[in-house]
């Protein structure tokens, strides 16, 4: 069946473009942005000018004007379109002499997808280039400037992006730790006023103790204004914390508390609104001096390598990253395998939204509530064990072998056992995962890290153990994070190594002729398999 295109008409509707003064320059051929968080201001459109696309480059001027003015995205993502994708698009035309916009097609497209792949770069610096180009071609469908019935988007010309791109991990329990005493012993001379480096330095280390306990994303931290920081309407002891979401078209919203002496807390507790009013606190003297542009953002300092002398800035994503390598060479931090940690503030976020899914006992929707985003996000992209996890994991389950050796039918403690999907539990009511409320313990996937699951040399238990194994090389093979699939892939490899080295051959072998043949109608039944793979049986 031919999947419906994307209609644009409604997205035309919302924009309002503002009269926007001095953005474009007199000659027409350079784009100046205003201040933003990238450190770009402007874009020359001059070389494909030169060589007679008119037709493709002026529209695309006036779109790039048009974004600013009508601020539904943030200048350095029009920024990054610019730079990112049309600057290639652009090349691409060039290459294959199309100057016209009547030139350009489905087959076009399809073509400049082609010349990325053939470009050299990384896949996922394809598929940004690719993202960052149609942001513009979209915005001339939009506006009719383009047509809809010809310009066609393939609805996934770069299949697997997820699988192929790693994103940042969350951090482990031993390199949060580290992070955070170390984290601490800076935030504690700032706020004495005795730490040695530069100011972005330190407004950076401020950023970090912001971003650790609100999990917000990068560009809405380094947009932060003085006002962020608002009265809750319903809690008193309480403040929200506001920012802007682009992605989203909405405002982010957190609850913080608000600090009782934001001196004493920021040198101890450093809660996020004391850290907060210690950043105002200290740029305070400097928003006289700063343009309107920046005068109402959080993060300013004193940029004094600039030619003539002081200037205001914020600090940007160069400074940002640059700022966080010299905090971790600073400390000697290092992770789990003893190298030198990688640190940004996306792995603050993830490392905020795992601890969040433990101590919410493993609620999805607590998380995506608490993280602003959807619970399917969650799952998909933040929800990854981490390498201490899966150790603690392989421990575990190295430890229940020894324990799992001693059973046999006739042990009285077999006997006593009730039979699950699984095995067997020798408490499901009141063991390590059960709920304690009465009701018997559904959580499955847990089993294998629980005291209370005892497994039998029985063909009975073994059918089940291996409907079970079935199901979850089908739930692998669905799984769409690549870490859920190790996990899966852990538990399949501990139960071959149980029962090849514990029990008969012949025993298991037929259990496992079985359960392919006929699993247990628990694991073959769709809803009951459902429910497992989300955790909710």
């Amino acid at each position: 069946m031919t999947r419906p295109r994307k209609s644009f008409s409604s997205a035309a509707s919302q924009i309002d473009v503002p009269a926007l003064e001095g953005v474009v320059s007199q000659s027409a051929q350079r784009v100046e942005f205003p201040p933003n968080a990238s450190t770009v201001r402007s874009f020359d459109f001059t070389p494909w000018l030169a060589i007679g696309m008119d037709d493709i480059v002026r529209p695309c001027i006036d779109a790039v004007v048009r974004m600013v003015g009508a601020r539904h995205r943030r200048v350095s993502t029009i920024v990054s379109n610019c730079r990112g994708g049309l600057r290639y698009l652009f090349d691409y035309f060039a290459a294959h002499d199309i100057k016209q916009l009547s030139q350009i097609d489905q087959h076009v497209i399809e073509g400049f997808i082609g010349w990325l792949r053939l470009s050299g770069v990384a896949y996922g610096t394809q598929l940004a280039r690719y993202k960052h180009a149609k942001a513009m071609l979209v915005d001339l469908v939009v506006h009719d400037v383009l047509s809809s019935d010809v310009v066609v988007f393939p609805s996934n010309p770069f299949p697997q992006a997820e699988r192929r791109t790693k994103g940042a991990a969350p951090l482990g329990w031993s390199e949060r730790k580290r992070f955070v005493e170390a984290l601490k012993r800076d935030l504690i001379a700032i706020a004495k006023d005795q730490f040695e480096g530069t100011d972005s330095a330190a407004l950076v280390i401020l950023m970090l103790a912001v971003a650790l306990r609100t999990g917000i994303n990068t560009h809405p931290l380094l947009e932060l204004r003085i006002d962020c920081l608002q009265p809750h309407p319903l809690l008193k002891k309480q403040l929200l914390l506001q920012y802007v979401k682009y992605r989203a078209a909405t405002d982010g919203q957190t609850i913080v508390r608000a600090p009782r002496s934001d001196v004493e807390e920021a040198r101890t507790g450093m809660d996020v609104a004391a850290i907060i009013q210690l950043v105002l606190r200290r740029t305070a003297p400097l928003r006289s001096e700063a343009d309107n542009a920046t005068r109402d953002l959080l993060w300013l300092y004193v940029r004094s390598d600039q030619p003539g002398g002081r200037a205001m800035t914020t600090v940007s994503p160069n400074i940002l990253a640059d700022n966080i390598q010299k905090f971790v060479d600073r400390h000697q931090l290092v992770d789990d395998k003893g190298e030198r940690l990688v640190m940004n503030v996306s792995r603050l976020r993830k490392t905020l939204a795992n601890r969040l899914w433990r101590l919410s006992g493993g609620d999805l929707r607590a998380v995506a509530r608490a993280m602003n985003h959807l619970p399917a996000v969650s799952e998909a992209h933040y929800l990854l064990p981490t390498p201490e996890a899966e150790r603690n994991h392989k421990l575990m389950g190295e430890a229940l072998v020894a324990g799992w050796r001693t059973y046999r039918p006739s042990d009285p403690a077999a006997q006593a056992a009730e039979n699950t999907p699984v095995g067997r539990c020798g408490d499901p009511v009141n063991g390590e995962h059960a709920p304690r409320t009465g009701e018997a313990c559904m959580d499955f996937m847990s089993c294998f890290t629980c005291r209370s699951f005892i497994l039998v040399e029985d063909e009975r238990d073994l059918h089940r153990l291996f409907s079970f194994y079935g199901f979850l090389e089908r739930e692998r093979a669905n799984a769409s994070s690549e870490d859920w699939r190790a996990q899966h892939a852990a538990i399949l490899k501990l139960i071959d190594e149980v029962t090849g080295k514990q029990f008969d051959a012949g025993l298991v072998a037929a259990a496992r002729s079985k359960a392919l043949e006929s699993p247990i109608k628990f694991w073959r039944d769709p809803i009951i398999r459902e429910a497992a793979a989300h955790g909710t049986t």
